[in-house]
């Protein structure tokens, strides 16, 4: 609808993309050093999924929807832990973030 950036900037608050950013105006163009804060917040972010994920096709590309909960995408493996060891508080499971799934280590050398 017409008040989408609306929402959007308030859920962009909520998840904390605006930390470490002081005097943040949601209205104006932001800076490059700002941006570089959020896309590193975005990297740190825990990942979520959703209990009913979908996919729909758009002029050929595939877009996710979903609905219901969201829950935290979650291992029980420690060392993939490289950015965050945030542990669920009612399980041993750690959060996975999305530079740890998006942006894996490199392959050891020969």
């Amino acid at each position: 609808g017409s008040a989408w950036s609306v929402n959007v900037s308030a859920l962009a608050a909520e998840v904390g993309l605006d930390n470490g950013i002081e005097d943040l105006s949601w209205s104006a163009p932001i800076t490059r050093e700002e941006a570089a804060q959020m896309a590193l917040n975005a990297i740190c972010a825990p990942l979520v999924t959703y209990e009913n994920d979908a996919t729909i096709t758009v002029n050929g590309a595939e877009v996710s929807i979903a609905s219901g909960d969201a829950y935290y995408v979650t291992t029980t493996l420690a060392k993939e832990q490289r950015i965050s060891e945030r542990q669920l508080s009612n399980s041993n499971d750690y959060t996975v973030e999305f530079g740890e799934k998006y942006f894996p280590p490199p392959a050891p050398g020969p």
